[in-house]
């Protein structure tokens, strides 16, 4: 067909339409067979066009451009890559925004989006795991200064200007924390480890941040008080000021540089220590005979008492020593100390008498004995040495002269103290039987003979 030719709607078979110039169309419509086509040329550019302007061509290379926009009404879901409403063998390059109503769906694996004009930034998937946020960027939150990043392979950056919140009923962190700078919780801080700060490192409130002090070497040191239900210590505790304790519970020993003041009781199983222990009212066991003053092998020094204190002893306090003050010790009422037995015993039955009593000897050693007052003997006097008297003896029955086992007795008469050693001596001579010489009632002189039967003469003679 070589002109141009109106005509009205129709049904034509093969037309070949060739070198005409354009065609107008209100219309085209296929009849319903698998076969109908239009084709052009290989060469040729077609271009279809309404209103006078050019909607859409086709190039030799089937590249199909449209001047306005493409739109499906297919409602087709698209499930894979070959059953959507808008389906493409290749990429699809678009300039600007892409809006989607409903999911993106990247099915390849290692699938990427990449960001920027060089791609700078992607995001890749990693099968089965997750997503990868290439190299050292961020995803950033609100402005730059909010962001997560991985600066290295082994570190994981969360940052933010003022506060990282994290809401949960339980946050488990499966590492160590450095924390740089201050440390604030609202609730409960538990650890199923141990806490470790810094090097003379401090521990306290807000209002009071070195209330805990720890130095290098583990030496904890307390700015104020430390208040608690229990305190177990099982080394040293070193207390400068004062301790304000209820109940004391310690295993070891206690080093105290200052004074402990316990309003309650003190109950240990082991030692307490110190230098000087001061008791303000009375130092006493837990129970009546109950506790002892030292050991068999650990045994006090000086015992240091008051004026007129007392040692009381009994479980009625029945026997007391108290201290006379410059005088000495006094043992009170009829009281005794007994020596050995109860049968030895020094006591004062009556306040002007005192008894040395012993069941068979008393011995006093010394160079002198110097009694001041009357002495009664009630048994025999036995005596070894020598009697002197500066008074004269008294004595109210007889008196007996013995000497030993191979003499007689004798009596010694000495002239004055002046008049050197002489004196008279008077032996009773050995005789089978007694023999008793009467002196007169009257005043006279004994003559004295070289003969004994001369002596009997002459002390008849002068006995008259």
């Amino acid at each position: 067909m070589s002109r141009a030719r109106n005509r009205a709607d129709g049904d034509f078979g093969d037309l070949d339409v060739t070198n005409i110039g354009a065609v107008s169309l209100d219309s085209i419509k296929g009849d319903a067979d698998a076969n109908t086509e239009i084709a052009f040329s290989g060469s040729d550019i077609i271009t279809i066009t309404t209103g006078g302007t050019a909607a859409a061509t086709f190039n030799a290379s089937q590249v199909f451009t449209a001047a306005g926009k493409i739109i499906t009404d297919d409602t087709t879901e698209a499930t894979s890559t070959t059953d959507g409403s808008l389906q493409t063998d290749g990429g699809l390059s678009i300039v600007k925004d892409a809006v989607f109503g409903d999911d993106v769906k990247l099915l390849s694996d290692a699938s990427v989006l990449s960001f920027g004009a060089d791609s700078d930034v992607t995001l890749t998937h990693v099968a089965d795991t997750g997503i990868l946020l290439n190299s050292t960027m961020a995803i950033q939150f609100n402005d730059a200064s909010q962001f997560i990043n991985a600066p290295s392979a082994t570190v994981l950056d969360i940052n933010a200007t003022d506060e990282i919140e994290l809401n949960a009923t339980l946050v488990d962190v499966n590492a160590n924390i450095n924390v740089q700078g201050t440390y604030i919780g609202g609730g409960l801080m538990q650890t199923g480890g141990s806490i470790v700060i810094p090097d003379a490192g401090n521990i306290g409130s807000a209002s009071d941040t070195d209330s805990i002090a720890i130095a290098s070497d583990g030496v904890v040191t307390l700015t104020q008080k430390l208040i608690g239900t229990e305190l177990d210590i099982s080394g040293n505790m070193d207390i400068d000021g004062t301790s304000n304790l209820d109940v004391v519970d310690i295993d070891g020993a206690v080093d105290m540089a200052s004074t402990l003041q316990v309003d309650g009781a003190i109950t240990g199983s082991s030692t307490i220590q110190g230098t000087t222990i001061t008791a303000t009212t009375a130092f006493v066991p837990d129970a009546s005979d109950g506790a002892a003053l030292g050991t068999s092998s650990l045994e006090f020094s000086d015992l240091f008492l008051a004026d007129a204190s007392t040692i009381q002893f009994g479980a009625d306090q029945d026997v007391t020593l108290t201290h006379v003050a410059d005088t000495g010790l006094l043992l009170n009422g009829t009281s005794q100390l007994q020596f050995n037995d109860a049968s030895q015993n020094i006591t004062a039955p009556s306040a002007t008498v005192l008894d040395i009593n012993a069941t068979d000897e008393i011995e006093l050693n010394a160079t002198l004995i110097d009694i001041n007052g009357n002495v009664e003997i009630l048994g025999t006097t036995t005596q070894t040495g020598i009697s002197t008297s500066t008074a004269k003896d008294v004595f109210n029955a007889g008196l007996s002269v013995k000497n030993g086992s191979t003499s007689a007795g004798f009596v010694e008469f000495f002239e004055d103290s002046d008049n050197g050693t002489n004196k008279l001596t008077l032996i009773g001579p050995a005789s089978s039987g007694d023999i008793t010489v009467t002196l007169p009632s009257s005043a006279g002189t004994v003559a004295l003979t070289t003969d004994i039967a001369d002596e009997a003469t002459a002390l008849a003679i002068a006995l008259g």
